[in-house]
């Protein structure tokens, strides 16, 4: 199995399960010193979704993936999503060294606000370790849970996620979790969804990053996919995800996956 968990709270890093040993940066955290790479932060501050996705795709620089997971104390991610995230990245990425997920830093609890875009990435500045790295060949995923919800939310319709950099995504794990509880048996597959579908973003789909083989973007929902079954539809995001998941966590369709195919995945 190459799931691999490592927690690193408070102190000394505790590993779970099959764990490795991990270049941390907790000890900046507690001084208020920045994350270990300004060089790289800086680069990833300035991209968008989709501009290093032949990167996470293809094995022509990068030939391994590590997916860094922090999370705002109570609302850590679910180990059977993050294994669904890991399965799927490993069958659509060209990644020879594997695929890890790493769950680093346990943040004090925020408040529960309504997120704005800078405040989230304050938060990631302030706690985020890993960046990618081409002398080593590891590229890196960026995931981060936080309480509250977006302040974008309004009557018509509630966040549920969003890719905002390059390599940068946010998961508001309060409202994944209020809409999961009304869906009643279909509630489950709300994160892992959500997971996938910002993954797909990241990925440079649909037609943000990487050129569509034929086109399937919806043109009333930029970089979605037209098919209302597949992952990358615009409501695997929002509150409607329910509409989605009546046979089951949904995948890629065919034109995605041709997409990544192209650009030198899997």
């Amino acid at each position: 199995m190459n799931l691999l968990f490592l927690l690193a709270c408070t102190g000394s890093p505790a590993p779970i399960g099959d764990a490795i040993p991990l270049d941390t940066a907790t000890e900046g955290h507690d001084s208020g010193e920045p994350p270990l790479d300004i060089d790289q932060r800086g680069e990833n501050l300035g991209s968008g979704p989709g501009d290093y996705a032949v990167d996470f795709l293809a094995d022509t620089t990068y030939t391994s993936l590590q997916v860094e997971i922090d999370w705002v104390a109570g609302h850590a991610p679910d180990e059977d999503a993050l294994d669904h995230l890991r399965t799927t990245l490993e069958a659509l990425c060209n990644k020879p060294g594997g695929v890890q997920i790493l769950l680093d830093d346990e943040l004090p609890d925020q408040g529960a606000p309504a997120w704005s875009y800078d405040a989230a990435e304050d938060l990631e500045i302030d706690w985020r370790d890993r960046y990618r790295d081409p002398d080593t060949g590891v590229a890196v995923l960026y995931y981060l849970y936080v309480d509250g919800h977006s302040d974008r939310d309004t009557d018509a319709g509630r966040i549920l996620g969003y890719a905002y950099h390059g390599s940068s995504l946010l998961m508001f794990a309060e409202t994944m979790a209020d809409v999961s509880a009304g869906l009643l048996g279909l509630g489950g597959g709300v994160e892992p969804t959500v997971l996938v579908h910002e993954a797909g973003h990241v990925l440079g789909l649909v037609n943000n990053g990487v050129e569509m083989v034929t086109g399937h973007e919806d043109p009333d929902h930029t970089h979605h996919d037209a098919n209302e079954e597949c992952i990358m539809y615009w409501a695997a995001e929002t509150d409607a995800i329910g509409d989605l998941l009546g046979g089951g966590t949904p995948d890629f369709d065919e034109e995605c996956r041709a997409d990544m195919q192209a650009a030198g995945g899997r």
